[in-house]
């Protein structure tokens, strides 16, 4: 999704963490590889964390178990695991997030599209007086930015980036190390077509306010 961009942020210093939201042990392509298939994503996860140049401080994962994000929607009670929610939240407030990337909430995968709600309340849970447990309260609301995988956005998006070619390559290249996963090929393949660009769109949340919709009921001459 942001490989590349993730791999120019951290070329020019600047501070990017990246959350993995579930282990990824649904994903197997044989039926003998099903029993050790999270440890293996989690080997793959670590090598191409090294190819994008990103600190193992800086990957966060979070653990939930794959293709089963509906269970740990929003907030749960305490001594349980947490809600996806929550634990964003928490690492939100941790890494003193300015600015959060998520895919976008169109996507066929039913886990983005989850990751991506949650990641939306997450960043108003993490600016508000709530859960004083899960670290300081961020002192504004982070930007919250979508990016595509397997879908295109539901609007056009807002902002281009293009960066150099090693860029692009450090991106095949962490995308390789995931040889567990023969069903993105294709995907890869078109990336390496289009070439060293990537699209991102402002999550269109916003704070409600009854004023949004005065002029819709004001007398018109």
């Amino acid at each position: 999704g942001m490989g590349m961009t993730t791999h120019a942020a951290v070329k020019l210093g600047i501070e990017v963490h990246v959350a993995v939201v579930t282990d990824g042990s649904r994903g197997y392509h044989r039926v003998e590889e099903r029993d050790q298939m999270a440890s293996q994503r989690k080997a793959e996860l670590t090598r191409a964390a090294e190819v994008l140049e990103l600190g193992s401080e800086r990957l966060h994962t979070l653990g939930y178990p794959d293709g089963s994000l509906s269970l740990y929607e929003g907030c749960r009670e305490p001594g349980r695991f947490p809600g996806v929610a929550q634990s964003l939240t928490g690492l939100m407030r941790k890494t003193r997030a300015r600015s959060v990337f998520c895919c976008t909430p169109r996507d066929i995968h039913p886990d983005h599209r989850i990751s991506a709600s949650e990641t939306a309340i997450a960043c108003f849970w993490a600016s508000s007086k709530i859960w004083n447990d899960l670290g300081d309260v961020l002192a504004r609301t982070p930007s919250h930015w979508e990016y595509a995988v397997y879908c295109p956005f539901e609007s056009p998006p807002e902002l281009q980036v293009r960066a150099a070619n090693a860029s692009l390559h450090a991106k095949l290249d962490a995308l390789a190390c995931f040889e567990s996963q023969p069903v993105i090929d294709e995907m890869v393949a078109r990336l390496r077509e289009d070439g060293p660009v990537e699209y991102f769109r402002r999550s269109p949340e916003r704070t409600y306010r009854p004023a949004i919709y005065g002029p819709l009921f004001e007398p018109r001459d």
